[in-house]
């Protein structure tokens, strides 16, 4: 149908504005009660909210009425936002806060923020999705919203994940708890849960994490959130390998990822890849993490989850790396390098450094070693690292002065991975 078809002009005109308010509001609650949510595992239930949205718009569309059109924009921006689908659904998102605004309408502009900000920090943008969020939060405390503002420490502690800043992410989740607990919204403290669990095996309370991990799956399951259910079966495979336990997180990890395939959640099925690739690292065989890091890759080089992108890479080059593929692994690294200096991530950018320095090592270079080396340390002096990942920050400052040449590369590179672990999303 097009934007003057003359039956959807009849259908519209039937309706009348309040007809179609209803109907619209309809398809929110029942799109609102699938609880489909930004970087969430897809579904088919994600193609038909898709499908319902797109009829609400063209639906809209056909009346003069901006809130209408405004509501529609919303739920098209949500529903593309859910299915990983995040360039597209920023325009959607733009256009119904500025029809909010010019309605007057300020709770829905800021609570179309809330997606707004999900979708900019999926794709890297980080910048424009602070600025975003200091615009909500002002209108959220202005106005005591506190179901809004909750909404708001969550995305604001995801995207203090996905740059690597685990501690100042945990707490926005923490504060995000209190305020769910005194609204008492169940859907919400199972997601708050899972990004708790997240933050706890991030900052190395591991049990912390697994205590999580239940409440999570517990609330979801009461509450028939299918998805978060599985997203945090996928998270506790990660956990198993956190706590040492290779061969069921591998296992695991087989099972999710087939699962991720039947429903058609690609996004997912490359996280797997990735984590798989990332183990076989750990437990030292390059040659199996590379086939993984390398679907890996090229999965994530058709979205526009940059940094995704660039830890696939950075674990290819340290598999080729240890496979002895010397060029190979810096070409990779440099490309991955490349991709973290756009995601303006320093912890990744001073890992792929130390990694370079062990290729450097390798080749028998150690004046560019040292210099690598001495490039990330002054990176790493601005971060807030703790624990063992500290440890392996001061061994590899000091690991290339060493004279041993081909026993500190190899050493060089264990300390890479011990450093590069648990970080992720």
């Amino acid at each position: 149908m097009t934007r003057f078809d003359p039956y959807l002009r009849a259908y519209v005109e039937s309706r009348g504005d309040s007809g179609l308010r209803t109907e619209i509001a309809s398809v929110w609650q029942s799109i609102r009660g699938t609880n489909l949510y930004s970087g969430g595992p897809r579904s088919s239930q994600t193609d038909q909210a898709i499908a319902r949205a797109l009829a609400a718009l063209k639906v809209a569309s056909q009346t003069n009425d901006r809130g209408l059109l405004a509501e529609a924009c919303r739920l098209m921006a949500h529903t593309l936002n859910a299915d990983g689908q995040y360039e597209p659904s920023l325009d959607y998102y733009l256009k119904a806060i500025a029809l909010f605004e010019n309605s007057g309408s300020g709770e829905e502009a800021a609570r179309t923020r809330l997606g707004h900000i999900a979708a900019l920090y999926m794709m890297g943008r980080y910048d424009e999705a602070i600025e975003v969020a200091r615009v909500a939060e002002q209108w959220f405390l202005a106005n005591h919203h506190f179901s809004g503002l909750a909404k708001l420490y969550t995305n604001i502690g995801n995207l203090n994940y996905r740059r690597e800043q685990h501690q100042i992410g945990l707490q926005y989740h923490l504060k995000a708890r209190v305020l769910f607990e005194q609204l008492q919204d169940w859907p919400a403290l199972a997601m708050c849960s899972l990004n708790l669990a997240n933050g706890f095996g991030f900052t190395e309370q591991l049990d912390e994490a697994e205590k999580m991990y239940k409440v999570s799956q517990e609330i979801g399951a009461r509450f028939k959130m299918t998805e978060l259910v599985l997203h945090a079966r996928y998270n506790k495979s990660y956990l198993l390998f956190l706590q040492g336990r290779y061969i069921e997180s591998l296992g695991s990890f087989k099972i999710v990822r087939e699962l991720f395939v039947k429903s058609g959640s690609s996004h997912h099925v490359n996280l797997c890849d990735l984590d798989v690739a990332e183990i076989y690292l750990h437990i030292l065989q390059p040659a199996s993490a590379l086939p993984f890091a390398k679907r890996a890759v090229e999965g994530f080089s058709k979205t526009v989850t940059r940094y995704e992108h660039a830890k696939a890479l950075a674990f290819s080059a340290m598999a080729l790396a240890q496979l002895d593929r010397l060029e190979e692994a810096e070409q990779t690294a440099t490309s991955a390098r490349d991709m973290f200096e756009g995601e303006g991530n320093h912890f990744w950018i001073s890992i792929v450094d130390f990694c370079q320095a062990y290729l450097r090592l390798a080749r028998g270079d150690s004046a560019k070693a040292r210099l690598l080396a001495a490039q990330a340390n002054i990176q790493f002096q601005n971060m807030d690292i703790q624990g063992g990942r500290a440890d392996s920050v001061s061994r590899l400052g000091t690991m290339v002065f060493e004279s041993n040449q081909l026993k500190t590369a190899a050493n060089c590179m264990a300390e890479v991975l011990k450093l590069a672990i648990n970080k992720r999303r």
